[in-house]
């Protein structure tokens, strides 16, 4: 069972980091500025931010529906985990919001798109 849920959120990630190489992808100097960072000695050379960018794009679908498969399996229903998801995505709007990050509102964007396809996908292929 534990086997099953862990292979559905890989699943269910799949398209989360496809959308985000595809952000990624378009905005890709923008991101690799903020990722390339600091300035002096501990700033990335352009090629290592790309290659960190793109890494952690392809990386966070696939935790992300691995988390949300394990969660979906300890809520009562379909509509508590929409809840939960979209609970959590204005969390971290509000969150992106409070601190003034860069690129704030495609972040924002970003969240509610990520919370509505793990709420779609993953209860969809736990059941």
């Amino acid at each position: 069972m534990f086997e099953n849920r862990v292979l559905v959120g890989i699943i269910a990630g799949i398209p989360i980091s496809l959308l985000c190489l595809a952000y990624v992808a378009l905005r890709r100097d923008t991101v690799v500025a903020l990722f390339a960072g600091g300035d002096g000695s501990d700033a990335l050379s352009p090629t290592a931010a790309s290659a960190l960018a793109f890494g952690t794009a392809a990386a966070i679908g696939p935790g992300l529906g691995l988390l949300a498969a394990l969660v979906y399996a300890w809520l009562p229903s379909e509509g508590a985990f929409v809840a939960l998801a979209l609970g959590v995505a204005t969390l971290l709007s509000v969150l992106a919001v409070a601190s003034r990050t860069p690129l704030m509102a495609e972040k924002i964007v970003l969240n509610y798109v990520v919370a509505l396809m793990l709420g779609v996908l993953a209860p969809r292929l736990v059941a």
